[in-house]
């Protein structure tokens, strides 16, 4: 009687399932490993136009001033305050605050202003380890990120 060969695994089947697993590894990895840095930019790049914009329209409403710095909460918290007074543009509606809250530094995670006296685009980072969120200039309204891992805005 003649032996009959049985199916199994050749080398080659081993092979491609080893190639397919580990493509697909592949593509698993950066996305547990957290976000790549180009999508941490540009949502630094969107709070900081949002920060940016609700500074113009508080100078707006103020007679050109800017936001005074809260140094007990570490923020500017007049941008997420309702208005004390409605001008003539709010009248007829509830105003709102500038900020619904405050928007975190997406490099840190972190919302704390810290005031300097800098301006520029070139920003140095004020805050120690890289735990900073924001800078923010009271004499020319300007905001920068603090502790950014060389991105600058």
């Amino acid at each position: 009687m003649p032996s009959q060969k049985l199916p199994g695994l050749m080398l080659t089947d081993l092979v491609v399932v080893l190639v397919i697993v580990s493509v697909l590894a592949a593509a698993a990895v950066p996305q547990l490993v957290g976000p790549p840095k180009d999508s941490r930019a540009a949502l630094a790049e969107y709070n900081l136009a949002t920060l940016r914009s609700a500074v113009e329209v508080y100078r707006t409403h103020n007679q050109s001033r800017n936001p005074p710095y809260d140094g007990r909460a570490r923020s500017i918290s007049s941008l997420t305050r309702r208005p004390a007074r409605a001008d003539s543009a709010t009248s007829n509606r509830q105003a709102n605050a500038y900020l619904e809250a405050f928007p975190k530094n997406s490099f840190t995670g972190i919302a704390d202003v810290v005031t300097t006296d800098r301006t520029g685009l070139t920003v140095e980072d004020i805050s120690p380890g890289g735990k900073g969120g924001w800078q923010y200039n009271p004499t020319t309204g300007q905001v920068f990120l603090d502790s950014n891992p060389g991105f600058d805005l």
